[in-house]
């Protein structure tokens, strides 16, 4: 899977049928002990169940030009699916479709932008090395905070295994940042699962700071938050 910061996102309910090809297609991918790796690694996450930690960023006034691209390097901003070049569709729903299939994608795609999201990419001579989600006055799903009109939500940042460890997450999260406070926004916001300790380190060397951990369930039918300062 792309590494990057893995912050909150839904996941929609999956029938038994697909859940068994999403596995088989898993297991042909990853082998049989990646599978088994996988189911215990997913066993040592429960441990930590919903909990995330949440970062907030207000940026300063010198924060709001974006960062310049080194040659080779640009930054792409997608408001609708029809704004998505077919080229970057293509290598999206290639690269998750290995494991969640590629209708799925194609739905998770329109269904975002159909909720206002707005998709960022980072190429590198032309290729997607990394990307990122972001809302604005409210979330593809209940958030863990009230939400005005000047917050946005950064989420679901991916780096494609072949670029990383080279600072794209944290150079495309910058660029969103300053692109969306030049345009009014005043707060930030993006959400790490607890066990994931290499994101939260990431997160850290960025502008954000973690201001509280929390933890989200549904109760009859109304979304509920706990949550403790930091």
């Amino acid at each position: 899977r792309p590494a990057g910061f893995d912050c909150h996102r839904s996941i929609p309910s999956m029938s038994i049928g697909s859940q068994l090809r999403r596995t088989g297609r898993y297991v042909k991918a990853q082998g049989l002990a990646g599978f088994l790796r996988r189911c215990a690694q997913i066993l040592w996450r429960s441990t930590l169940g919903s909990k995330v930690a949440l970062f907030c960023h207000e940026p300063a006034e010198n924060e709001r030009d974006a960062p310049r691209q080194p040659e080779g390097h640009a930054v792409v901003r997608c408001r609708r699916r029809e704004g998505l070049s077919e080229s970057d569709a293509e290598t999206l729903v290639a690269q998750r479709g290995r494991y969640r299939g590629r209708d799925a994608v194609e739905r998770y795609l329109k269904a975002r932008f159909i909720k206002g999201a707005e998709l960022w990419l980072l190429k590198v001579n032309d290729r997607i090395a990394c990307f990122v989600w972001s809302t604005r006055g409210a979330m593809v799903s209940p958030f863990y905070v009230p939400l005005t009109a000047n917050d946005v939500v950064v989420f679901d940042i991916e780096t494609f295994s072949e670029f990383r460890g080279r600072g794209f997450a944290g150079s495309l999260t910058a660029h969103v940042v300053a692109s969306l406070a030049k345009e009014g926004a005043r707060r930030f916001y993006m959400t790490v699962k607890l066990w994931n300790g290499p994101s939260l380190q990431a997160l850290r060397k960025t502008r954000f700071n973690r201001v509280a951990t929390a933890r989200k369930f549904s109760l009859l039918g109304r979304n509920i938050t706990i949550w403790r300062k930091e």
